[in-house]
């Protein structure tokens, strides 16, 4: 996956469900962390707020904002944390690499 450098980035959490029933969550709180590869957060990109989309099966939008991604490094890998919290925590961790957008 990939982060774009000096750009907002939208952060979609799709389809969250209850384990034990399979049903969608749609009251959660979600949050959203960078990090680098050494585990601390990106200037400006922790503890970014994630809500819920209307009608839909669970989704959850947010973005990190051009501010915290105009000092990624091109070709680096950080890790995006996403924390949904209703009654139990759930916790995803997602590795994106750092281009340009447009670049291939």
């Amino acid at each position: 996956m990939t982060i774009f450098i000096d750009s907002d980035n939208l952060i979609s959490l799709t389809e969250l469900k209850r384990l034990s029933t399979g049903a969608y969550i749609t009251d959660a709180l979600v949050t959203a962390t960078l990090k680098d590869a050494d585990g601390v957060a990106v200037s400006g990109a922790s503890g970014m707020v994630l809500s819920y989309v209307v009608g839909s099966n669970a989704t959850y939008h947010g973005f990190i904002p051009v501010a915290a991604t105009t000092t990624l490094t091109l070709g680096d890998t950080y890790y995006l944390e996403l924390t949904a919290t209703s009654g139990k925590v759930t916790l995803r961790k997602l590795a994106l690499t750092a281009q340009y957008q447009g670049a291939s």
